[in-house]
């Protein structure tokens, strides 16, 4: 099986420092936890990190939402329609 990994590269810089982080990673899951982990080295407490990306989820789910209630109201037509 062909394993094509992608580079991704974390950067935080806060006066003189930089804490950078260099990962490669197949899926979507590795991206995110690696992130976690970043976020982790940064300072960032884990209920903070993931009370954000459950914001970012709600915020998802209520614009999936929107289209969707637009899309059956008229407001907005699907592709290919």
């Amino acid at each position: 099986m062909f394993n094509s990994l992608n580079s991704f590269t974390f950067m935080r810089q806060d006066g003189d420092s930089t804490l950078t982080a260099e990962i490669k990673a197949d899926g979507c899951q590795e991206v995110v936890d690696q992130f976690i982990s970043f976020m982790r080295g940064c300072g960032f407490m884990d209920v903070n990190i993931y009370a954000a990306m459950a914001n970012a989820v709600e915020e998802h789910e209520s614009y999936t939402e929107s289209l969707k209630n637009g899309i059956e109201s008229g407001l907005y037509e699907t592709i290919g329609r």
